[in-house]
């Protein structure tokens, strides 16, 4: 009797572990794809300790990415813990360093097929057309390393501090989620960022297959803005700042969106990120020390 009970029991018991072996790998696959951006301390301490080969840096900075701007003293720093890579490697690493800290992070766009990897594709290659000329500028160079970044991972499974909270930790200037409609060609998208109230913008883009021209001009408004409160919020010159909000706002007041009527939902996205642009520049004004009078000096 005894032993018809253990054998019914035994299929349960390994059918329960099956279940916490999976729930264990889900968890593990999770937190990998949540890895945060490798941090300036974590990289020296690994470099002078670990002493890892070259391929593994590259490799954990394309998936993570790094949270943190190169000085000269970084530089130097780098090259004396990393010298045992060779002059060349470390070049190379400093590079890829540079290049590793702007992303735009994109997660699942639903009932898109193939279409989510042609919208990125595209996006990607606009902003890369929309940021080549200002990064030849030496005080702007370091955004030619931006990067759209995709993650198998739904948005329409977190709340909105949920995703607000994995964009800090990823140290991403936008997260970005959606879906496709219609001929799934059309491209819905809610893009997450700071400085802006309500809790996300939502974006319509069309996929065509033969011109990109104003397709994304609502998206390459939105990444002016991110960079220049990337800018502020690295304590960069106050000159990079407003080179990144006179270009959003030269988009915002373009004839596609001044022509667009009052109640159409994209003119009011523009003219709210119209007045954070203006208020941007008021607080930096603001900001500015005054000059003492003659008076006051006497």
């Amino acid at each position: 009797m005894s032993g018809k009970i253990i054998s019914r029991l035994r299929p349960l018991a390994f059918i329960k572990c099956l279940v916490i072996l999976c729930l264990i790998l889900q968890c593990l696959t999770s937190a990998r794809a949540q890895e945060p951006p490798i941090t300036k301390v974590a990289l020296l301490d690994s470099l002078t300790k670990d002493r890892k080969p070259y391929d593994w840096y590259i490799d954990q900075i394309k998936k993570s990415g790094v949270d943190f701007e190169l000085t000269k003293q970084d530089e130097a720093r780098i090259g004396q813990v990393g010298s045992y890579l060779g002059n060349d490697r470390v070049k190379d690493l400093i590079a890829a360093i540079r290049s590793g800290r702007l992303r735009v992070l994109l997660l699942q766009y639903a009932a898109c097929g193939q279409n989510a990897e042609t919208f990125q594709d595209s996006l990607s290659a606009d902003f890369q057309i929309l940021l080549e000329p200002l990064s030849r500028e030496t005080e702007h160079k370091y955004i030619a390393g931006l990067r759209l970044k995709s993650e198998n991972k739904s948005a329409a499974e977190m709340s909105l501090d949920e995703i607000n909270y994995y964009r800090t930790k990823t140290k991403s200037l936008q997260v970005m989620s959606g879906k496709c409609s219609g001929d799934n060609r059309t491209v819905v998208s809610r893009v997450f960022l700071d400085g802006l109230p309500g809790s996300f913008i939502t974006v319509q883009s069309k996929i065509e297959t033969d011109a990109y021209e104003g397709t994304f001009d609502l998206h390459n408004l939105l990444l002016f803005y991110s960079l220049a409160l990337d800018a502020q919020a690295m304590h960069k010159d106050k000159s990079v700042t407003l080179k990144y909000l006179g270009e959003a706002y030269k988009l915002a007041t373009s004839c596609r969106f001044e022509k667009l009527p009052a109640d159409d939902p994209t003119k009011k996205i523009v003219d709210n990120l119209k007045a954070a642009i203006i208020k941007m520049l008021v607080d930096d004004l603001r900001r500015e020390k005054p000059e003492p009078s003659p008076c006051q000096q006497r």
